[in-house]
């Protein structure tokens, strides 16, 4: 990570910028970086590629849970998991994404619990 002028970016180990310094913050996964920006956060993979623009309101990883690196993320009041290109597994319409398991996301819309499963991801829910 470098910092100038209180803004964060990345540079590689060889000192090249990755990521500018446009960032309020800049927090570390084990293969990704949270941005945050202008309150709003986002998401780069370790090559610094955008996988998600700033503008979402929080965003979780699960990288650890055993799957391949999920992220529930929250837009605007609702909450939906994307993988690691940034594409939506589920989409943004539940109020709650509970912790992933070998089951899949326990999802909450209403007052209905549901579990969704990692083979029923693609389905609509």
């Amino acid at each position: 990570m470098c910092g100038k002028s209180k803004k964060w970016g990345l540079i590689n180990s060889s000192g090249e910028e990755v990521l500018p310094c446009v960032y309020d913050n800049v927090w570390c996964l084990p293969e990704f970086f949270t941005l945050e920006k202008d309150g709003k956060l986002g998401l780069a993979n370790a090559q610094g590629k955008i996988v998600l623009p700033c503008e979402y309101g929080d965003i979780v990883g699960d990288e650890g849970a055993g799957l391949e690196p999920l992220f529930r993320v929250k837009k605007g009041e609702k909450w939906g998991v994307i993988d690691k290109n940034g594409e939506a597994m589920i989409p943004f319409k539940f109020e709650e994404v509970g912790i992933p398991s070998k089951n899949g996301f326990t999802v909450v819309r209403g007052r209905k619990v549901r579990n969704r499963g990692q083979r029923r991801h693609n389905r609509p829910l």
